[in-house]
């Protein structure tokens, strides 16, 4: 395994006293020592043990790029003019013992690198990418998916009063406390499109995170966490952590090779059938079976807003993940950028009411806003059970922004009435009689509209519509019946009460 200037120089500082004359490329990566022989020529990208004494004379026009030397004994003055990386030992130490040490630095790493070939030779999985970077960063490690499920991790992590607050639960989630308080975090997200390693202070543990995201088809799909808490990170742990990227990719790789979902799972059967695809009742029979659920269940759906910031933070998969974790009758999954939250209350087996108030709960924890649809049978309705759950959101911010919860019973009629408001001019729709009342009221500057709202709006009675209005009873009754005059309707007919109720209604919207 190639090594850089840095990881060189920490590895030797272990045991001998060094110090840098000159330092100008950290990036670029070193095969195997050479033992310099005295009068040989240097050649550029090699790295040389060497006494100072035995160095040849260098002009700036003779200097090869990129050579690194490590000097027993202080360099030539002239060495420090030039583009050279140079350690200095100090002490002063036979030439082998260095050599042989520096030797021993690229076994090391070539064991790490040889393990992890070696694990995906065997499909080992990640775990032994935890392994490995255990016994180079000397700190535990977590590889976490964009659902903030662990892959795999250290058994210290979540075991060690620095790291207690990522403990997982039982199915391997992040508790949802962290994920609620990263996913609002400007530089987690920030920090997402990053393709080198990088440093991210967790604001849970308050520990440096030593993290590197691993990407799939251009895409973040999980993430490397290494957590300082047992060792001080180095400098060289960056260019390791970069340098050993690619192994982290090809463990990715085989990872969701051999997790390939199955296509015939509920959700996808469910997305079919929002998508206005065509699904057999055969299809969805066998599914809902394999589910253990039945076609003649009872069902309630949610439709569960993201906010900007779970969008940013890829959060989505996490909460569906969380939701059927602990509601195991239900299914959920991202559709049009937002969630559908499928309850399955004939499996339910509890107390209705306990299993929405606990979701209400998590839902405010996770600061989600939702909408419900009225209970149903037959999962082949879902997409009119949808428009309910996704009207009920909409009119709910409408009229009550300040509440995150709203149901369709709540806004059934409302939804009727804007529905019938989309398909024509809202004028179109009101009673005529309506409309004659306006003109009067507007060429002889009358109030006989309001007047006409509150009988209704008070159920006919007379006293309680007069004081709204603040004039006498008497005076309410006598306009009363110019109104009936002037619309010549018949106010004791039901239809013709509904029409100009309705008509008012559509007037407030």
């Amino acid at each position: 395994m190639k090594l850089n200037i840095m990881v060189i120089y920490e590895a030797l500082s272990r045991n001998y006293t060094l110090c840098f004359v000159t330092c100008v490329d950290t990036n670029f990566a070193y095969s195997r020592p050479r033992l310099y022989t005295p009068g040989a020529s240097l050649v550029e990208n090699e790295i040389y043990v060497a006494r100072s004494s035995d160095l040849p004379p260098l002009s700036e026009n003779q200097s090869p790029s990129n050579i690194c030397i490590v000097a027993i004994g202080k360099p030539p003055a002239e060495y420090t003019k030039l583009s050279l990386n140079i350690i200095w030992i100090e002490t002063i130490q036979h030439i082998s013992s260095v050599f042989n040490e520096l030797q021993e630095v690229y076994n090391i790493y070539d064991n790490y690198e040889s393990s992890l070939n070696q694990g995906l030779l065997e499909q080992l999985g990640f775990q032994t990418v935890i392994t490995v970077f255990e016994n180079i960063f000397r700190n535990p490690v977590a590889i976490v998916d964009m659902n903030f499920h662990y892959l795999a991790k250290s058994p210290e992590l979540g075991n060690t009063p620095e790291t207690a607050e990522l403990m997982a639960d039982k199915d391997g989630n992040m508790p949802l406390d962290v994920v609620n308080s990263v996913k609002f975090d400007p530089i987690f997200n920030a920090v997402s499109e990053y393709k080198e390693a990088f440093l991210y202070v967790n604001d849970i543990t308050t520990s440096h995170n030593l993290c590197l995201n691993i990407w799939h088809r251009e895409s973040q799909v999980a993430r490397v966490l290494i957590f300082e808490v047992n060792t001080p990170f180095l400098e060289g742990h960056y260019y390791l952590m970069n340098a050993l990227r690619p192994y982290v990719h090809l463990y990715y790789e085989q990872f969701i090779f051999s997790n390939v979902s199955q296509p015939l799972s509920l959700r996808h059967t469910l997305m079919q059938i929002l998508d206005g695809h065509q699904v057999s009742s055969y299809i969805l029979e066998q599914t809902l079976k394999n589910h253990g659920w039945e076609m003649e269940d009872t069902f309630v759906l949610y439709y569960v807003q993201l906010s900007e910031d779970d969008r940013r933070s890829k959060t989505s998969a996490f909460i569906c993940k969380n939701l059927m974790t602990e509601f195991s009758f239900c299914t959920a999954f991202e559709y049009k950028d937002n969630i559908v939250l499928l309850i399955n209350q004939t499996r339910a087996g509890q107390d209705i009411e306990f299993v929405e108030s606990r979701l209400i709960y998590i839902f405010r924890e996770s600061i989600l806003k939702t909408g419900k649809s009225r209970r149903f049978s037959g999962l082949f309705s879902i997409s009119e059970y949808y428009r309910q759950a996704v009207a009920a959101l909409r009119l709910g911010h409408r009229f009550q922004p300040t509440i995150w919860h709203h149901t369709f019973e709540e806004y059934a009629f409302l939804y009727l009435l804007i529905e019938c408001k989309n398909l024509a001019s809202p004028g179109t729709l009101y009673a005529d009689g309506l409309l004659k009342l306006r003109e009067y009221d507007r060429d002889n500057h009358t109030s006989y509209n309001e007047t006409l709202k509150a009988y209704l709006y008070h159920h006919f009675n007379t006293t309680h519509a007069a004081a709204s209005l603040y004039i006498h009873r008497t005076t309410f009754i006598e306009r009363m019946g110019r109104i009936k005059k002037i619309i010549n309707f018949n106010l004791d007919d039901y239809d013709t009460c509904l029409h100009l109720m309705i008509s008012y209604r559509l007037e407030d919207l």
